[in-house]
């Protein structure tokens, strides 16, 4: 995954604080994360996603037809203060 990996993170600072601002007053542990590679696994985004905060889980949404990745999936983190944090 490379330099997508590094783009990544430091996007994910960046577009947690703009998601979950977006709920109001209804905070979230986890975080929208788009553009990502068909080849990367769940374990890999964990992986990336730790250099942020604790990581909970990381779920890539599937195709219910194919079990393809779309391309998006979704961290959820521990604490919920790394979901609102920007760099």
């Amino acid at each position: 995954l490379g330099g997508w990996s590094r783009k990544i993170v430091r996007s994910s600072k960046s577009a947690a604080a703009i998601m979950s601002g977006s709920r109001g007053s209804q905070a979230s542990r986890s975080v929208f994360v788009g553009n990502i590679p068909y080849n990367a696994t769940e374990e890999q985004l964990e992986d990336i996603f730790r250099a942020v905060g604790h990581v909970v889980s990381f779920r890539l949404v599937k195709n219910s037809d194919t079990g393809q990745p779309k391309g998006f999936g979704f961290c959820e983190f521990r604490v919920i203060q790394i979901t609102t944090c920007s760099l």
